[in-house]
């Protein structure tokens, strides 16, 4: 027998992995108190014993966090797939997936395409999973869960049934969904294409063997009638990246949208349902379809002018509309023809078919009902225009077309009868006069010569119904001191209370008369230079105005330039060559938001025609709109409304001396390279503000900020000499190939002041321009993305694209 010997540290250590490591040991390290449970999944219902299913979507993925390492830290890396007994669990449906243990102890499965539809398959744990030393798996939730997705949907787009025969025989006036209310929809004409949409792609061969045409609701139609799928564009497919060639190829003939034929089409007035049977499958990776997937598909209407059957019946003289379109407002009424018209059928003969009349009691439906002669002409091959020259307001009136043999569409179908009963309505009510096309409130006319006066057409219909509705039209003069409110009352367009206390009684007042048919009534304005106000006062009870314009007649014009808190006035005539005028007196005026005018200052022009105010104070702090009054011995007063405010901040670089601009040739700089930079100096002459050559003044700085120098942010300054002659320079900046990559500012600094002070000559120096540019090696993109978009995507609808990081490929 050997003698017992101390093995030491390292060999305890050593007996102690052994003993960890070795897979047979009947019980592992701690295992009572930490056995192997799943504490988190993803999705959570995988650890809940009450819930029996989940449903997935998009691309769901399953992961399940273990309490203790489940493999050895490395073991996985090249190994392609993990032996059964370490996969944690696994998924029955046949959707394509990579296991992957995230960590030691945390197992991720991710589909690599989205979830397909239909699917009805199981999530089951490995019962018999151990952790790395050899801790059974102790279940806290069910031992399966049903995995299952949305049925496949299968649909008709808008505008998904087209038909050529139809298309042309109404010049594009046929509608499959458009009708009489007990007309059936979609109609399908017997060279229908039918196009079908799925929210899932399907697997167009799988799809032809799939759908039949069944019989429904007492009609034979269906029995004899076999589908064929087209594809109806470049595929829209969703393809497994890591599936086998072969896969790959039919997934490429996958699609979400399909076009279906029906050979033979479908008899006139006959019904079937176009159905994905339940129980077929599709594609390779959806289930088998869970329900029958129907599509009710009609044959073609009977032959029926669509008259409309629900206008509103009035019962007595007092009762109003409930809306506009309740009954016929028009003398001119557009009939569909839902098939066209046969050869041969013309708009006489369809016309000696209709009864028109009018109840001479319109509330009395045993009352007469007297013939009203009408005329009946074809538009196109799919309209015809019934015009009723003699229709009354709130009449009521029958129309009737009889049912003929002889008069056919153009599938041959006959004449059936359709009837309705309307009565008539005032037309909508309106009331305007010219208005400029930009929709300013002032409008600018130079006066005749000989101040002819001026035509004023306003056009009308109807009476008002609403408060906001015209009421008529007045014109008020305005001259003196009633400019300034009246403005106020133009930029409140509808301010009540104004129009009495600020315009006083108006020079014209007219109101409207009932007019069912489109009238117009001219009136005469003034030809004089001169200011008037012209507006609608509206239906209200209070003294509201609508459409209101300030019509200005004045031979002058006007413009403004402002500099800082300054802006220059400049006046001129309209006629002939830009002649300044003198002696014009120019007044500002601010109309804050909902509150009476502020008075502004005023000036009078030189001979140049120019004059400049400070708005400083009439800006601060108050909002509004500018208005300017130009007043000229021997001119119209002109009006202009809203003039450019300037800012009230005062910046402090308008009292330079100089002003600059810098121009680099290129914005991304390479270490190593050299940066050229011209720039260009000119002198403020205050307070005229005009720029010229500087005099004196010969250099200049450009400065890098942060500078190229390593290490430090001080900024690199470059003196430069100014070309005397033009104000400018040309400055070549080396860039080291130690440079740092990252934003730089290029700038050019200049004094501030010509001629400082005493308190200026302490700080002189000033930014004038700059440019930024970037240090740093471009490269070409490492990604290139091409998307290929099926020519049945509509541009109307928008696509997103999402990206998963699980896609991501490492070049």
């Amino acid at each position: 027998m050997m003698p017992w010997k101390p093995i030491g540290f390292w060999g305890w250590v050593l007996l102690l992995m052994q003993l960890l490591t070795a897979r047979q040991v009947s019980c592992a390290f701690l295992q009572n108190q930490l056995p192997l449970q799943v504490v988190l999944t993803t999705p959570t219902q995988l650890l809940d014993n009450t819930t029996a299913e989940i449903q997935v979507t998009e691309g769901q993925a399953f992961q399940a966090v273990f309490s203790r390492p489940v493999i050895a830290l490395g073991s996985d890396f090249g190994v392609a797939e993990p032996p059964k007994s370490l996969v944690p669990f696994t998924i029955t449906c046949p959707v394509p997936g990579l296991f992957r243990w995230v960590t030691t102890n945390i197992a991720r499965w991710d589909p690599t395409i989205q979830w397909p539809t239909d699917l009805d398959c199981k999530f089951e744990w490995n019962t018999a999973l151990k952790s790395f030393d050899g801790a059974p798996l102790v279940l806290s939730g069910p031992k399966s869960i049903t995995i299952k997705s949305k049925p496949i949907k299968m649909e008709i787009p808008d505008g998904g049934i087209s038909s050529e025969f139809a298309n042309k025989a109404t010049d594009n006036q046929w509608n499959a969904y458009r009708g009489m209310q007990d007309d059936k929809f979609p109609e399908v004409p017997p060279d229908a294409n039918i196009t079908l949409t799925f929210s899932y792609p399907v697997y167009l061969p799988a799809l032809q063997q799939a759908l039949e045409v069944v019989s429904c609701c007492g009609s034979t139609a269906g029995a004899n009638q076999k589908v064929k799928v087209l594809p109806c564009g470049p595929p829209f497919v969703i393809v497994d990246p890591f599936g086998t060639p072969e896969q790959q190829v039919q997934q490429r003939m996958n699609s979400t949208c399909a076009i279906v034929k029906l050979e033979p089409g479908l008899p006139p007035s006959g019904v079937a349902i176009l159905r994905l049977p339940k129980g077929v499958r599709y594609n390779l990776v959806s289930g088998p379809t869970t329900n029958n997937t129907d599509i009710f598909l009609w044959g073609l209407r009977r032959f029926r002018i669509p008259l409309r059957d629900n206008f509103q019946q009035l019962a007595n003289a007092s009762q109003q509309f409930d809306y506009q379109d309740n009954g016929i407002s028009y003398r001119r009424m557009t009939m569909w023809l839902p098939h066209g018209l046969a050869q041969g059928v013309t708009s006489a003969m369809i016309k000696n078919r209709i009864w028109f009349c009018r109840y001479e009691d319109p509330y009395d439906w045993s009352s007469k009902c007297n013939a009203v002669p009408f005329n009946l002409t074809q538009v196109n091959k799919g309209q015809l225009l019934m015009t009723v020259p003699d229709l009354w307001v709130r009449q009521h009136y029958w129309i009737k077309i009889y049912s003929s043999g002889d008069i056919k569409d153009a599938y041959g179908l006959p004449l059936e009868e359709s009837e309705a009963f309307f009565f008539t309505t005032e037309p909508a009510q309106d009331l305007s006069y010219p208005e400029l096309s930009s929709g300013a409130q002032v409008m600018l006319l130079e006066p005749a010569d000989d101040d002819k006066p001026l035509d004023w057409p306003v056009v009308y219909r109807g009476l008002p119904q609403y408060d906001s509705d015209a009421r008529g039209v007045a014109v008020w003069p305005i001259s003196g001191a009633k400019l300034i409110p009246a403005l106020g009352v133009l930029g409140g367009d509808d301010n009540p209370g104004q129009v009495k206390s600020v315009l006083g009684p108006a020079e014209l007042n007219w109101t409207r008369p009932q007019s069912s048919l489109t009238a117009t009534k001219t009136f005469t304005l003034s030809g004089k230079p001169g200011l008037q106000f012209v507006a609608s006062p509206t239906n209200s009870s209070y003294d509201g105005l609508t459409n209101s314009v300030m019509v200005v007649q004045s031979d002058l014009q006007y413009a403004a330039v402002s500099l800082g808190t300054k802006i220059m006035h400049f006046v001129t005539l309209t006629q002939g060559e830009t002649t300044p005028v003198p002696k014009a007196k120019v007044s500002l005026s601010l109309y804050p938001y909902s509150q009476a005018a502020i008075t502004g200052p005023s000036c009078t022009t030189d001979a140049t025609g120019t004059c400049t105010v400070d708005v400083k104070q009439l800006i601060a702090g108050t909002y509004g709109t500018l208005a300017a009054t130009v007043e000229a011995a021997g001119h119209g007063p002109l009006v202009v409304w809203s003039v450019p405010t300037p800012s009230s901040y005062e910046d402090e670089s308008l009292s330079y001396s100089y002003v600059g601009d810098l121009l680099v040739d290129r914005v991304i700089v390479m270490p190593a390279d050299k940066l050229h930079v011209s720039g260009f100096v000119q002198e403020r002459t205050l307070p005229s503000n005009r720029l010229v050559l500087p005099s004196g003044l010969k250099t200049v700085n450009v400065t890098v900020t942060p500078g190229f120098k390593p290490g430090s942010d001080a900024p690199q300054v470059l003196p430069v000499q100014l070309n005397t002659t033009y104000g400018s320079f040309h400055l070549v900046i080396p860039v080291p190939a130690e440079a740092k990559a990252g934003e730089y500012s290029v700038s050019l600094v200049a004094p501030k002041y010509k001629n400082p002070t005493v308190a200026q000559a302490t700080d002189n120096s000033a930014e004038i321009a700059s440019q930024s540019i970037t240090v740093g090696t471009p490269r070409p993109p490492t990604a290139l993305l091409n998307v290929t978009v099926p020519d049945w995507v509509s541009a109307m609808y928008l696509t997103s694209l999402r990206f998963d990081r699980s896609w991501a490929a490492c070049c």
